[in-house]
């Protein structure tokens, strides 16, 4: 849960980073620092899901173990 809350301030930061960003709010648009964060965002993103996906996986082989006793 607190990976999950972590990763999620992260995502929400990257975000509002990017916004900011790609309408200025009173600054010039800076093509190189958008790109950067939506790298950031998209790996952000990955990380979020592959720890979905371990922990679901976790869960899946404690229950087939539950099943066998």
């Amino acid at each position: 849960m607190t990976m999950n809350t972590n990763t999620d301030s992260t995502i929400r930061q990257i975000e509002f980073e990017l916004e900011k960003a790609e309408h200025g709010m009173g600054l010039p648009y800076d093509t190189e620092r958008v790109g950067q964060l939506r790298k950031m965002l998209i790996e952000a993103r990955k990380q979020k899901l592959s720890a979905g996906l371990a922990a679901m996986r976790r869960r899946d082989r404690r229950g087939a173990e539950e099943d066998w006793r």
